[in-house]
């Protein structure tokens, strides 16, 4: 039986994260999660759980003996990829995606998740398309794609820190609206029925992917024969209707998420 270790901390540890034979020498491994952002990851009581902590469990599994313990790390979505460069986590699983910037610091899996951005907003503010965000407040994490694309095309951003910091912003209306991935501000209208999502940019898609420090090509390697292996055996499907399908009452459909046909394709 996988034992797993949990800690709502980082962890301050050696100048390099541990490649794939010192993690079977330590018989430990650390991984980096969200504390707050389900269905992916949150802290339940003093454990985690949600899709990635699945996720995360059925990987390691697969790469490493069960006597190779998991200690979750928790990680502020601001702060994700210094907790990889920093060595606080061996590996990060923590709806961080892929883009150009952030490979030139740490490496990446093949994706295990597909992703689009959008916004949410009190309905009484009638956000439409795009022009009714502009000269407006808009909230958004530092860091994420959605804080990239609006610092790219000039919106006036309000910085916050994470998903509900984000939504108690745009309720206090210190912001019009809050642009992060779907998955997160989908979650608003179920706590506050007088949200909805107002903007979908389908054209803005993204992949989720595990990171780790430059140079971990063993560990990458095993990471990416685990994931095809994973969804082969349907593990992502049934992961996703075990959190996200119950989280979010069927009205975000798996078909945009899930990469199972994908890689049926491919491999």
């Amino acid at each position: 039986m996988l034992r797993v270790l949990s800690s709502l901390f980082f962890l301050i540890v050696a100048a390099f994260a541990a490649d794939y034979d010192e993690i079977l020498k330590n018989k430990n491994i650390k991984i980096g999660v969200s504390t707050n952002m389900p269905p992916f990851s949150k802290i339940s009581g003093s454990k985690f759980e949600g899709f990635e902590i699945d996720f995360a469990k059925a990987l390691v599994e697969k790469i490493f003996p069960n006597d190779v313990k998991i200690t979750f790390v928790g990680v502020e979505q601001s702060n994700r990829k210094e907790a990889v460069k920093n060595s606080e986590v061996d590996i990060l699983i923590a709806a961080y995606t892929r883009n150009e910037n952030r490979a030139k610091e740490v490496d990446f899996s093949i994706p295990y998740f597909s992703i689009i951005l959008s916004t949410v907003s009190k309905k009484a503010s009638n956000i439409k398309n795009e022009a009714d965000l502009r000269y407006k407040k808009v909230a958004v994490i530092k860091n994420t794609n959605s804080y990239y694309y609006l610092v790219d095309n000039g919106y006036n951003i309000l910085e916050c820190k994470d998903n509900f910091d984000c939504f108690k912003k745009v309720k206090n209306d210190e912001a019009v609206a809050f642009m992060h991935n779907i998955v997160s501000t989908a979650t608003i209208p179920i706590i506050d029925p007088n949200f909805e999502v107002s903007l979908k940019f389908p054209k803005l898609s993204f992949m989720d992917c595990v990171a780790t420090q430059k140079g971990n090509t063993t560990l990458i390697e095993k990471i990416n024969k685990s994931i095809i292996e994973l969804s082969k055996e349907g593990f992502f499907r049934q992961n996703y209707e075990n959190t996200f399908a119950t989280f979010y009452k069927g009205k975000l459909d798996k078909k945009y998420f899930i990469l199972d046909d994908f890689y049926s394709l491919i491999f």
